[in-house]
């Protein structure tokens, strides 16, 4: 049986030094991947904390895509993202232009002095649940007090730490279960009681195979979800404004389209 590191805990220092020796690993990128912005090149260098954009949770990019809504406008996404920080640390040492991290996440960069802003929201609600297994009496994120939560990285515990405390628990109860890429099969496999999770991913896990009850973060907590991010200072320059609009634009017009034309 696989055995995993439990409530092995970073401080959000210790998460955004870890972060930024990982983005100094990219560094060797930089001047190609900033040349986007300044060259005049139509593109925008986009980090995901999925490192990819084929997922469900990225459908209004693909909806603009298809219907056009971006024009010229091309998006390069940064490989190799990795860490929960790590976008945002990208962006703000102009490795990228653009990061899409957690309000807690978030909230840890800003603590750190990266000058990074919130330029735009896409859902103003929470995505993230947590997976319990089928017929659980665990039905309430304050039941999860002292129990074992699985977590594909130790930083997303910058996710989950402010939703504990939110629902009334103690952050430092809940035994981390270091699972990294199983740790969609933690819950199943018995090695944890409970698994992060969000809104794209339920679907993706059902599909294959991985039937679980989940404690929807919509339905309680008052926190959003993921907003794009931007260097502060990027909104002094008008090319910038008017590139990052543009492209905005083109997710906000396909994420409206969605609505208005579901499956």
């Amino acid at each position: 049986m696989t055995r995993y590191p439990m409530n092995s805990r970073l401080s959000r220092r210790s998460m955004i030094g870890a972060g930024a020796a990982l983005a100094g690993g990219l560094a060797f990128t930089g001047g190609r991947l900033q040349a986007s912005t300044q060259d005049g090149r139509n593109s925008v260098v986009w980090t995901s904390p999925r490192g990819t954009l084929e997922v469900y949770d990225d459908y209004g990019y693909w909806v603009a895509l298809e219907m056009g809504y971006f024009g010229d406008l091309e998006t390069e996404l940064l490989p190799g993202i990795i860490e929960a920080t790590s976008g945002g640390i990208a962006v703000a040492e102009g490795q990228a232009d653009m990061s899409f991290v957690s309000p807690g996440v978030f909230s840890a960069l800003i603590q750190a002095g990266t000058g990074l802003v919130s330029a735009w929201h896409q859902v103003a609600q929470e995505t993230f649940d947590f997976a319990v297994a089928k017929a659980s009496d665990l039905t309430e994120v304050s039941q999860l007090e002292g129990m074992r939560v699985a977590l594909g990285d130790p930083g997303w515990s910058l996710i989950t730490d402010p939703l504990f405390a939110q629902a009334g628990v103690d952050p430092a109860s809940v035994q981390y279960v270091q699972a990294g890429s199983s740790w969609a099969q933690a819950v199943e496999s018995g090695q944890a009681d409970a698994s992060l999770c969000w809104e794209g991913l339920r679907a993706q896990w059902g599909a294959v195979g991985l039937e679980y009850d989940y404690i929807l973060g919509k339905e309680w907590s008052e926190f959003p979800s993921n907003s794009f991010q931007i260097r502060g200072e990027d909104i002094e320059d008008d090319s910038l404004t008017e590139l990052y609009t543009s492209y905005l634009r083109g997710w906000a017009m396909g994420m409206e389209f969605a609505y208005w034309n579901p499956l």
